[in-house]
C-alpha cells in the first residue's frame, strides 16, 4: 500500500494538533484565510477584508503601527515555515499585513 505512510503521516500530525489544542486555532485560520481568499476573486475590496486582516494578526483597527508589527512579527515566529510553521498559514498572514500597511501608509 503505496500511500499508507502518508495516512499514517497525517494521523499523527491530526493527532498532536488535536492534543496540544492548535486543531481549532488552525481550523478558525483557515476558514478565514478560505474566506478572504473568496472575497478577493470578488471585484473591488470591502470593509469585511481589513476586519479579517486585523483579526489574522490579533490586533483591532483602532492598534497603533508599533502594536500591529509586533503583532505580526510575533506570529510570524510561529508561522514561518523555516521555523516549523505552516506555508499557507505564513502566506495568510503576509498577505493580511500587507493589506493593512497599504491601508494605512497609502
Amino acid at each position: 500500500m503505496p500511500g499508507l505512510p502518508k495516512i499514517i503521516f497525517f494521523a499523527i500530525v491530526f493527532y498532536i494538533l488535536h492534543a496540544t489544542g492548535l486543531l481549532g486555532f488552525f481550523r478558525r485560520l483557515f476558514d478565514e484565510v478560505k474566506k478572504s481568499m473568496a472575497q478577493a476573486d470578488a471585484p473591488g475590496k470591502s470593509a469585511g477584508d481589513a476586519e479579517v486582516c486585523y483579526r489574522l494578526l490579533g490586533v483591532t483597527p483602532s492598534a497603533k503601527w508599533e502594536e500591529i508589527e509586533k503583532a505580526y512579527r510575533s506570529k510570524a515566529k510561529v508561522h514561518h515555515p523555516d521555523l516549523g510553521g505552516d506555508e499557507d498559514a505564513m502566506r495568510a498572514l503576509n498577505e493580511a499585513y500587507n493589506y493593512i500597511k497599504k491601508l494605512r501608509k497609502g
